[in-house]
């Protein structure tokens, strides 16, 4: 997964940013990207984190998602937002066929 790029967009919590980094050494992805983050990556993210805490040592911080995707050919969004007022075009797609996807993509993946 050298390719894949994990985005967390205005992440709250940073427990959590911790447990995004020790997922992301478990699946051999090594890049974080944070979006305009509402917490400090500090002693809590890197208890959660465990082995995962050279992902947060490397994380880079940008002010937009336009600039943390910039270099990336597939984005991939989640969301766990539903309704008919957003207007951003949304194709579902299961976990099989986003593996699909990702394992013929040329160049970054960002999720």
């Amino acid at each position: 997964m050298s390719n894949v790029i994990v985005v967390l967009v205005h992440p709250l919590y940073e427990q959590n940013v911790g447990l995004i980094a020790r997922v992301m050494k478990n699946f051999e992805a090594s890049e974080l990207r944070l979006v305009d983050p509402a917490c400090e990556v500090g002693d809590e993210a890197y208890r959660r984190a465990m082995h995962g805490r050279d992902i947060l040592e490397k994380a880079k911080t940008y002010d937009t998602l336009e600039e943390a995707v910039r270099d990336c050919d597939l984005i991939v969004g989640t969301t766990g937002k539903h309704g008919k007022r957003f207007s951003h075009v949304r194709r579902y797609m299961n976990p099989e066929q986003l593996a699909s996807k990702i394992a013929v993509a040329r160049g970054n993946v960002a999720i």
